[in-house]
């Protein structure tokens, strides 16, 4: 499970922090360029190691993001 939430978006880029199994501790980041639909990763998280949480995330931003809200989790199993 991969908790997010959108730290800024200004129409072009979207950046969010992400908690890996839902801690607030040492989030990792993840931009979202809006305009080709593409996720990229800024930093990943301390609990992030073989980035999988990321991954999930930026595959259901590039996937879903025009029906994806600003906060929220993503499970998987």
């Amino acid at each position: 499970m991969v908790r997010y939430k959108t730290d800024k978006n200004d129409g072009k880029t979207a950046v969010l922090s992400y908690f890996v199994e839902g801690s607030d501790d040492n989030p990792g980041k993840v931009a979202f360029d809006i305009s080709t639909k593409t996720a990229s990763l800024i930093e990943l998280a301390s609990e992030d190691r073989h980035s999988q949480y990321a991954n999930h995330l930026m595959v259901a931003l590039e996937d879903h993001w025009d029906g994806m809200p600003d906060n929220g989790t993503i499970m998987w199993y």
